[in-house]
């Protein structure tokens, strides 16, 4: 290829297998390499999925199809679905066969280290693309706390990790709110990791004057359980479960919340908390590393996997306006570090060191 820029092959099958965080972070990270005078975005996508990007090449194969190839085959190769390029860049697990220079993103190593909040598919796709690691030339993670644990489970060189944290998504606009205020905001896939059963737990501790709960997100693995909690603890309209959202009811969901919750006992990174920190919404959330490393002095961090904690925290952070307000503009401040162009740069850095 030619000296002045890089040709990279970019696996975006995120982007059309669905609306995850994943998807999103690609999509920002192919719109900020769009605009970069060092590299040409070649991205592809495996799979039937439904969702398209510009410049997307698709190859229509059943992924499952593609990744057993990839894992018996060696094959197709990076190379054949999209031609000559300088590099290789996984952004999601299971990277491609390639003779080209890899570099993998892994957002984080959870499945392996809590197999019983996965289902099994996860499992074996966690495990394929970790198995994996030792080939890529430069691992992005997107926080310090996440690559500390991409080192000690993969046994990569932590030299060899660099950290691209992801910027928040770009606001929209004023909006009227959504739903009426007051409320507690959570946003997530419905799913045993995330911890929404252990907040249902707390809302109910809240009593009866405390806003009612808002939970914007898909149902997920076991999600059946957290609505059983619910039911169980007679919380009625307390708790409404909203389901798949656009962006912009997303947004004027952020924008108008009162507090937003994030009770998820483990993370690779944590956007919600970070799209609330930008909104100016105090957050209380778990305090596990990567959410700790984002927002320490920022965020009113509980107990893990704790109900109780989980309560007194929001309980503080609704009765004391001064404290909710001083959160608010901290957070903001926090939120503005984070951008995708900054993290496109990072990336766009560990592209050279692959190749050099």
């Amino acid at each position: 290829m030619g000296s002045e820029t890089i040709h990279v092959a970019i696996d975006a099958t995120a982007i059309a297998s669905g609306d995850t965080g994943v998807a999103h972070y690609t999509k920002q990270h192919l719109a900020h390499l769009a605009q970069h005078p060092e590299v040409v975005p070649i991205p592809f996508a495996i799979g039937r999925g439904m969702h398209e990007a510009p410049g997307l090449r698709r190859v229509r194969t059943p992924l499952r199809v593609v990744h057993r190839s990839w894992q018996l085959l060696r094959w197709p190769t990076a190379d054949a679905l999209v031609g000559p390029v300088d590099l290789v860049h996984s952004v999601d697990m299971v990277p491609p066969p390639t003779s080209r220079p890899l570099v993998m993103t892994i957002h984080d190593t959870l499945p392996l280290e809590i197999p019983h909040l996965y289902g099994r598919r996860y499992i074996q796709i966690a495990r394929a693309g970790l198995a994996r690691a030792r080939e890529a030339k430069v691992i992005c993670a997107t926080c310090e706390a996440t690559a500390d644990r991409i080192s000690e489970v993969t046994g990569v060189d932590r030299s060899r990790i660099i950290v691209a944290s992801p910027g928040r998504r770009p606001e929209l606009g004023e909006m009227e709110p959504l739903v009426p205020g007051p409320y507690i905001l959570a946003v997530g896939s419905i799913t045993p990791r995330k911890g929404f059963h252990i907040l249902v737990e707390a809302v109910a501790q809240l009593g009866d004057d405390a806003p009612p709960l808002i939970v914007a997100g898909p149902d997920g693995w076991r999600s059946e359980e957290v609505r059983a909690k619910a039911t169980e603890l007679r919380l009625g309209a307390r708790v409404r479960f909203l389901g798949r959202i656009s962006d912009e009811h997303l947004e004027r969901l952020f924008r108008h919340a009162t507090v937003f919750c994030h009770p998820s006992v483990a993370e690779g990174f944590g956007i919600p908390c970070l799209e609330a920190l930008g909104f100016g919404v105090p957050v209380v959330a778990a305090d596990i590393p990567p959410v700790r490393e984002m927002g320490a002095g920022t965020i009113e961090l509980v107990e893990p996997n704790d109900p109780e904690s989980l309560a007194q925290g929001l309980r503080r952070v609704l009765v004391d306006h001064e404290l909710a307000t001083r959160m608010a503009s901290t957070g903001r401040e926090r939120a503005a570090t984070y951008t995708w162009a900054r993290m496109t740069d990072r990336i766009v850095g560990a592209y050279h060191r692959a190749l050099s």
